[in-house]
């Protein structure tokens, strides 16, 4: 995680950043079984979105609800500094109007792992179709 920290540092504006945060997805979902798509967000002080990958358009959508929304694991990681996690969202009490989006593109666990540079607050996160609980 360090290391996506630096190079996203290197690209503040999140623009020359997308090609990186592309193989972050790509290399997330290859790294970790049972991953059923990924994401890379970014955000500025003001929590706006400055930068989105994702490894499809729902996934994509679920990022973007979370700005909305101002709730989710992605937003919880970038604006803390711990990873976020639930492995069983459609009982989850956790980030109601969120969770409901996110069971119903078939997505039914989740974890986001913060990313921090002086300029960009940002998080890796992996969805999995399995639940857990």
């Amino acid at each position: 995680m360090e290391a996506i920290a630096r190079v996203v540092a290197d690209h503040p504006d999140a623009i020359g950043a997308q090609p990186i945060l592309d193989v972050v997805v790509a290399s997330a979902l290859r790294a970790v079984p049972g991953a059923r798509s990924a994401s890379t967000l970014l955000l500025d002080r003001r929590r706006h979105a400055v930068g989105v990958s994702a490894s499809d358009p729902a996934t994509a959508g679920l990022d973007q609800a979370q700005v909305t929304l101002g709730e989710g694991p992605a937003v919880e990681a970038a604006t803390g500094s711990t990873i976020t996690s639930e492995n069983d969202l459609p009982h989850s009490t956790r980030w109601l109007r969120w969770a409901a989006l996110a069971v119903g593109t078939g997505h039914l666990t989740v974890m986001s792992l913060p990313i921090r540079t002086r300029r960009v607050r940002g998080a890796v996160t992996l969805y999995g179709a399995d639940s857990f609980a």
